[in-house]
Order: structure tokens, then C-alpha cells, then sequence
């Protein structure tokens, strides 16, 4: 088991909240924008956190 801090695109919801255009990822970082399982990690019922500095920038 490990402990840690994801990224926000990796919450198994985040689909929910954001669009990734894939077309626009270098091609070693596609596995970087894989969500997370939802049987391993948990979002404890927090709301996504749009200003959460685990949000890479959009350019």
C-alpha cells in the first residue's frame, strides 16, 4: 500500500470535470493522463479543487 498525493487529472472522477486532448501530449506523457482506479484511490467525497496547485497549467 502507498501513501501519497495525486494530481487532480488522476482522480477517478476527473472526467467528470475536465477534457485532456490527448493530440496535444508529447508521447512519453499519455500514461501521465491515465485516471486512477476507483478501487484503489479514493476522493473521500471532496469536491474536484479547480485552484489546487496539482493541476499542471493549460497551455
Amino acid at each position: 500500500m502507498k501513501i501519497g498525493i495525486a494530481t487532480q487529472d488522476l482522480r477517478p472522477d476527473a472526467h467528470r470535470y475536465i477534457e485532456i486532448d490527448t493530440n496535444n501530449a508529447e508521447p512519453f506523457g499519455i500514461f501521465r493522463i491515465l485516471k486512477a482506479r476507483g478501487d484503489i484511490d479514493v476522493t473521500y467525497n471532496i469536491g474536484y479543487d479547480y485552484t489546487s496547485v496539482m493541476i499542471y497549467p493549460n497551455h
